[in-house]
């Protein structure tokens, strides 16, 4: 997908739209403007003024969603073994939580790689995706089945069904009703079942560093992009205890941060110098400081703790009625 961003003239003016965390319509500046070639429209992002959520304005309709998901091509074909660490990662995280295999779904799973690798260790997996592309790499070479039924139907088919782990990773801030999404996953869970939840951050350091230019917003398609708080705050209320929390590792992290403020910094560079030797030998000088282990380790190690990671992950458990 390729966005071309507009014309700022309209950044920090101010924009109405719905936040799903406070539950009202607010007023909000624009941050950032983007017109979507995909669908041929301008999408604006604003921040919601009391718990900070950003907000797509406007939302894609769930036929847009719909259409352009049903054709999305596999992410990391080929790529299960080079990936393997961040598979275990999430794995390992989660499992101490569980008290021991069971059966998991994810939504949203694409290449099911997440699902091949908690199946290998014993776990019933089940993977909920349009498009069918991804559906046949899941089942040919991950053997995975997957189904392209929505949730609210496949629970309604099959209530008899239920899952002791579902996994939402970099899914949930696709979605534009959360609330409606939380109530059919709190259906599809067994009672002490586990939620795992996993999105960018709109507060993170690679947002604040790169701004339009960082992966964080990715306008229409992410419709609410949230901060941990403001996570936390949206679980609870639609009727989940959190169990845990996380901001993403030195080994999942460090990369994405690193580069980010490396990207920045060039940006910068260039904007004040031009592109030029100059600039370009700061730039390399700046680039393997910033990649010398120790510092992308101090940098991650700050970003965690200040809640400037670049993504983070929250386990939760469904309250009882």
């Amino acid at each position: 997908m390729t966005e071309a961003i507009t014309d700022t003239q309209d950044i920090n003016t101010q924009a109405a739209a719905y936040c799903p965390v406070c539950e009202t319509e607010v007023h909000g500046t624009v941050v950032l403007s983007y017109d979507s070639e995909v669908f041929g429209k301008r999408y604006d992002l604003l921040r919601c003024p009391e718990c900070g959520t950003g907000i797509c304005v406007p939302q894609l309709t769930d036929d847009d969603l719909e259409t352009y998901y049903t054709e999305e091509e596999v992410v990391g074909a080929g790529l299960y073994e080079k990936w393997l660490k961040k598979y275990r990662y999430i794995h390992d995280w989660i499992v101490p939580f569980t008290g021991g295999r069971g059966r998991a779904a994810e939504l949203g799973c694409n290449s099911a790689n997440q699902l091949r690798y908690f199946h290998e260790r014993g776990w019933d997996v089940l993977g909920f995706e349009f498009s069918k592309e991804c559906q046949e790499y899941a089942k040919r070479v991950n053997d995975v089945e997957v189904t392209g039924t929505m949730l609210a139907q496949f629970n309604a088919e099959h209530p008899e069904q239920t899952f002791d782990l579902f996994l939402l990773i970099h899914t949930f801030e696709h979605i534009t009703n959360p609330a409606a999404l939380l109530a059919d996953l709190k259906q599809a869970l067994a009672s002490d079942g586990l939620l795992y939840i996993e999105v960018p951050n709109v507060d993170s350091w690679s947002y604040d560093w790169l701004g339009e230019f960082d992966n964080v917003a990715r306008l229409p398609f992410h419709s609410y992009i949230y901060t941990q708080q403001s996570l936390r705050q949206l679980l609870q209320r639609c009727g989940y205890e959190v169990v845990a929390e996380r901001p993403y590792s030195m080994k999942e992290d460090g990369g994405l941060l690193t580069r980010s403020l490396e990207q920045s910094l060039r940006f910068r560079l260039q904007r004040r110098l031009g592109r030029n030797i100059v600039s370009r030998a700061i730039g390399t000088v700046l680039k393997w400081i910033i990649r010398f282990y120790p510092n992308r380790l101090l940098i991650t190690k700050l970003a965690g703790q200040r809640g400037k990671s670049a993504s983070f992950a929250i386990l939760a458990r469904p309250l009882p009625p």
